[in-house]
């Protein structure tokens, strides 16, 4: 049952995957061979690109395109615990988000590594890409996931994304937060992979796991409640 569901999430999200490789894969490659900006510029913006525009891709879908067309009750009622169907949910919607930031990564590598940047440098902040773009998909599931529609969803992921970017704002106007923004929001991994600032990254890996860890015990517990609950 476990690969039915597996084969099930890969069928629906799969062109979600080649979307985003065909994207910023494209982005990558053109911008690398061009040369008309620095090496490091395309890096960065296919890393921090990627990792914003696939979450938000994959969570608008990940439930509410199947409580829109009504075939989560018939989900739901399969002989499998409700959080085994999340959690075969979660795993395929982070191989999709992960997926083309990892293929931007190796391109890199094939194209530039030497040129400019040590293949050390390219894969930094790629690696800052896949960290955050799965924080932000648990995040937006976790918020999103009684929402009844995909466009909904998605409303949800961007007000999130801009709730963590006005704490930044505010922490560095006015020190409201005293620095703890870039450990509270997932913004300081790239305070550690893109201006490397190392000091804070055990910090920020810990309570980032703690919070997603508490995020996905929440989404998991109200995703078996949706099949009784009538919205």
């Amino acid at each position: 049952m476990i690969k039915a569901l597996f084969w099930k999430e890969w069928c629906e999200h799969r062109w979600k995957l080649a979307y985003g490789c065909v994207l910023l894969m494209g982005f990558v490659a053109v911008g690398l061979r061009s040369r008309i900006v620095q090496d490091a510029v395309i890096v960065v913006f296919a890393a921090v690109g990627g990792s914003v525009l696939m979450p938000l891709l994959v969570g608008m879908g990940l439930v509410a395109a199947e409580r829109s067309d009504g075939s989560l009750e018939m989900l739901l009622a399969l002989p499998v615990r409700s959080w085994k169907i999340f959690a075969v949910k979660m795993a395929m919607g982070t191989l999709v988000c992960v997926g083309p930031i990892v293929g931007c990564m190796v391109l890199s590598l094939a194209m530039a590594a030497g040129r400019e940047m040590s293949a050390s440098r390219i894969i930094v902040p790629y690696l800052g890409g896949v960290a955050f773009s799965i924080v932000m998909l648990v995040w937006m599931v976790a918020f999103s996931i009684r929402q009844p529609s995909e466009a909904r969803a998605g409303l949800v992921g961007i007000a999130v994304f801009m709730v963590w970017f006005f704490m930044i704002i505010l922490d560095e106007s006015a020190w409201l937060l005293d620095g703890s923004s870039l450990v509270i929001t997932p913004f300081g991994i790239f305070d550690c992979t893109l201006d490397r600032n190392y000091d804070i990254l055990p910090k920020v890996i810990s309570v980032q796991l703690v919070i997603g860890f508490c995020l996905m015990m929440w989404a998991a517990y109200r995703f078996g409640k949706l099949g009784r609950t009538k919205e």
